[in-house]
C-alpha cells in the first residue's frame, strides 16, 4: 500500500511525522468506528472486516515507513574520551542496543527493516470466528475497556432470560472476561437502522462478581431501535 493511501485510510495528515504511538492511536481509532460486530447484518459485517484488514495494511506500511525513518535519522553516540575502540563498541551495545540495532539495519539495507517490520505487525483482521449459531470475538478484536472475549448467539440459548416487554424480542451475547471482576459494566448501543455504526440511544447494564474464562450472559432488548451492540466492557472495583 502507498504512503498516501495509508495515511488517508488511518485519517493522518500527509505532511504529519510519524510515529509509533502516532499511527498505533490512529488505527485503533480508525478500527473502533467500524469495528465489525457493530454490523448485525452479514454484507455489512462483510464489508467492515474488509475495511479492518485495510486498516491492518495501512497500518503495517506506516510502521515501516517510520522506522525507515528513524533508522535513517540514526546517529552513533559521541566516542568518550580516553576509551578504546572496543570499550566505545561494548558501551554502545550494552546502553543502547536500539540505536544500535537501526544502525546495524540501516548498514544492511532499510528495505530488510521494512520487511522485519511488517512481519511483527498486526495479522489481517479475521472478523472473529463464526458457527452457525455464535459468532466469537477475541478479547484482542473487541478492544473493550476490561478485556473480555464477545460472543453474539443466533440459537435459543438464553432466550428464558429475556424479558416479556420486548415484543420484539432480544438481543442475547455472552461476555467472557480475562480477569474476575467484583462489579462488570456492559455498555450497550441501540440505532434506529441496521445500517449505521452510530449510535442514538446508549444502556448500562451491570454484573456482579464475574469469573475469568466463565461466560456471562448479556440478555437485552429495546423495540424502539432495530440495531444493537455492545459498545464497551469495564471493572469498577467496589463501586456501584
Amino acid at each position: 500500500m502507498e504512503s498516501i493511501a495509508a495515511r488517508a485510510a488511518l485519517n493522518l495528515d500527509p505532511a504529519l511525522r510519524l510515529t509509533p504511538d502516532g499511527i498505533e492511536a490512529a488505527y485503533r481509532a480508525a478500527l473502533w468506528a467500524r469495528h465489525p460486530w457493530r454490523y448485525p447484518d452479514g454484507e455489512s459485517r462483510r464489508s467492515a472486516e474488509q475495511w479492518a484488514t485495510t486498516l491492518g495494511e495501512a497500518r503495517a506500511t506506516l510502521l515501516a515507513e517510520s522506522a525507515a525513518d528513524r533508522a535513517a535519522h540514526a546517529t552513533t553516540p559521541a566516542s568518550r574520551r580516553g576509551l578504546s575502540t572496543g570499550w566505545i563498541v561494548g558501551i554502545v551495545a550494552g546502553g543502547t542496543a536500539i540505536v544500535v540495532g537501526l544502525i546495524v539495519a540501516l548498514a544492511f539495507g532499510v528495505s530488510a527493516l521494512s520487511e522485519r517490520v511488517t512481519e511483527l505487525a498486526e495479522p489481517p483482521f479475521e472478523g472473529g470466528s463464526d458457527s452457525e449459531t455464535v459468532e466469537h470475538y477475541s478479547a484482542a478484536e473487541t478492544m473493550f475497556g476490561f478485556p473480555a472475549a464477545l460472543e453474539y448467539y443466533f440459537d435459543e440459548r438464553y432466550l428464558d432470560q429475556c424479558s416479556l416487554e420486548f415484543e420484539q424480542g432480544c438481543w442475547t451475547a455472552g461476555v467472557i472476561p480475562e480477569s474476575d471482576c467484583e462489579i462488570m459494566i456492559v455498555s450497550i448501543s441501540f440505532a434506529s437502522t441496521e445500517e449505521q455504526a452510530t449510535s442514538d440511544f446508549d444502556q448500562t447494564l451491570r454484573f456482579f462478581d464475574v469469573v475469568a474464562g466463565e461466560t456471562t450472559p448479556v440478555v437485552y432488548g429495546n423495540d424502539e431501535y432495530a440495531s444493537s451492540w455492545i459498545q464497551d466492557v469495564t471493572c469498577n472495583e467496589g463501586s456501584v
